[in-house]
């Protein structure tokens, strides 16, 4: 992890299981998964919250699921 320096920025990104016409066959991560929509449309998968400072070290980090709100985490 890295040092607070007193400059830090947000960032998340999804990370996609898998397209919306395939969720009915998927079943690997079927329970912790959910479906939330991003640019792109409507993926089953995951979001990853990071924040780094100026440097770009991760300070803190938490994975979520794709269909939970950005602000809170």
């Amino acid at each position: 992890m890295g040092k607070l320096t007193g400059i830090s920025f947000i960032y998340y990104t999804p990370i996609c299981v898998c397209n919306n016409h395939c969720i009915i066959k998927y079943r690997v991560f079927k329970k912790i998964a959910k479906r939330g929509k991003a640019s792109t449309g409507y993926k089953l998968g995951f979001k990853l919250h990071l924040i780094i400072n100026h440097l770009g070290e991760i300070l803190a980090f938490k994975l979520t699921a794709a269909n939970v709100d950005d602000r809170p985490p």
